[in-house]
């Protein structure tokens, strides 16, 4: 689920947004809980998810390998330090799909595999104590601090977090191995650019994002390989002063962009003039411009509306 934290070289200083002074606090600080690892002595390790399915499978991740090379030192640590360790594993149906108990992508993966005697325990839901014996293996390793580490945050590690501190566990969640898949809640990927913020007041020495500021896909490419993004944020505000409800940039080609415009009436010439000084100042290049007013411009079959959106 991470965003890059880069900033574009194509944005100027000018263009990003400070750092936030007073950061919200999180719920957890909140209701005064302690915001700290727990010790070794009085933890568990629970590794969710690490299967093949994940590396190589249909739902491989971008970047997993590396993932794992690093998610093997969790457990390497825990054995050192005398912290039981519990495997968790997704199986689906036996009929060659995902996750396929049968099939080589539900196997976990070299770089996480127990030691001898360690358990592992099997799931059918994304909570991995629906229908488990996991409650009961935790109790018989009498610890009640869990360190959590991973795959999926949207589906079985936020779920399976949730369920430890309704059955009474503190959990702790490794955040340097998280994926998310594309949801409906997350919409940016790996790669993303983002503002980077101060370090989060727990503690952990990560830093909070103040501001999100575009995805790679929404970059408008020109013709020496360059990446920008197209709209300034202050597009909107310039949108308020001409009879245009929505506006969308399509590139159609290295050095031609269609620029779609839902309006309320035809634009005059000086409005239309303005808007493609704008949107060439912006761009830094000599694009062609091709306007075409629309009565709506519809949403992605995902709900999502997009300003600029590249068919390059």
């Amino acid at each position: 689920m991470t965003v890059g934290a880069a900033a574009h070289p194509a944005l100027s200083p000018g263009q990003l947004l400070a750092p936030e002074t007073h950061p919200p606090k999180a719920l957890l600080e909140m209701a005064g809980a302690p915001l700290v690892p727990p010790p070794p002595d009085r933890s568990a390790l629970v590794l969710i998810d690490f299967q093949m399915e994940y590396a190589t499978g249909t739902l491989a991740l971008p970047g997993v390998g590396a993932t794992l090379d690093e998610m093997a030192r969790h457990p390497e640590l825990a054995r050192a330090e005398g912290v039981p360790v519990a495997l968790v594993v997704h199986h689906g149906r036996p009929d060659g799909g995902l996750f396929d108990p049968d099939g080589e992508f539900a196997v976990i993966a070299g770089q996480v595999a127990p030691a001898p005697g360690e358990p592992v325990i099997t799931k059918t839901m994304p909570n991995a104590f629906a229908s488990t014996r996991l409650d009961a293996q935790l109790k018989e390793f009498e610890r009640g601090e869990l360190i959590i580490a991973g795959s999926m945050i949207h589906m079985c590690v936020s779920s399976s977090a949730r369920a430890f501190s309704e059955l009474g566990y503190r959990a702790t969640v490794v955040a340097d191995d998280l994926h998310n898949l594309a949801t409906p809640l997350i919409r940016y990927e790996t790669g993303d650019y983002a503002k980077v913020g101060e370090l989060c007041p727990c503690g952990r020495g990560l830093r909070v994002l103040s501001r999100i500021l575009g995805r790679t896909r929404n970059m408008v490419t020109l013709p020496g390989g360059e990446k920008a993004w197209p709209l300034p944020y202050w597009l909107r505000e310039l949108l308020a002063t001409v009879p245009v409800r929505q506006i969308q940039f399509i590139q159609l080609s290295l050095d031609e962009i269609a620029v779609k415009l839902a309006v309320e009436r035809d634009l005059t010439e000086l409005e239309e003039d303005g808007l493609r000084k704008l949107f060439l100042r912006r761009l830094g290049h000599p694009s062609k411009l091709r306007f075409i007013c629309v009565d709506d411009i519809p949403r992605s079959a995902g709900g999502k509306y997009e300003d600029f959106v590249s068919e390059i």
